[in-house]
């Protein structure tokens, strides 16, 4: 089976601004926002550069990112940072950690860009944890008591590996 090959060219920028997002204010002092009411909303998490909202950051090369809220107004994130599940949980409480949306074959061998001796592919995208993938393949590695081959890919884009039982 090939590996999936995506040719599609995706701006940060039209990616951001396309959703409505809900702000939390983390215990440093930084507003995050998440799509809430999306899915996947673990795969849009943004994050002011520090805590003073309105100071330009280095995120985004500087530019300001207008965002829509959830009630109703806007948000100008000036130099913010595309952020993960993580941070965002560790520094607010909010969990969505499993709310990635990818999608993951697993193999018993891989060569030249090829999974072969397929174990387990998605039909379609599934929404999970970031690294369901390698998880996935762990576990079915564990339970076969031999190597396998993962490929995820996610919004951010895609791994290929090998995991041991």
């Amino acid at each position: 089976m090939p590996l999936p090959q995506s040719l599609e060219v995706v701006s940060g920028f039209a990616e951001a601004e396309r959703h409505v997002y809900r702000m939390v204010v983390g215990k440093s002092g930084r507003a995050w926002f998440y799509p809430s009411e999306l899915h996947n909303a673990a795969d849009y998490i943004y994050v002011t550069d520090s805590e003073d909202w309105d100071k330009a950051g280095r995120g985004f090369g500087g530019a300001t990112v207008e965002l829509q809220l959830d009630n109703g107004t806007r948000f100008s994130l000036k130099g913010g940072w595309h952020s993960n599940d993580e941070a965002f949980y560790e520094d607010t409480g909010v969990d969505i950690r499993e709310k990635h949306l990818t999608f993951v074959i697993i193999a018993k061998q891989r060569a030249e860009g090829m999974m072969q001796d397929v174990v387990y592919y998605d039909e379609s995208p599934q929404v999970g944890f970031f690294n369901r993938g390698e998880r996935t393949a762990l576990e079915m590695a564990t339970k076969l008591d031999e190597p396998l081959y993962y490929f995820s890919r996610s919004a951010g884009g895609s791994i290929s590996a090998r995991v041991y039982p």
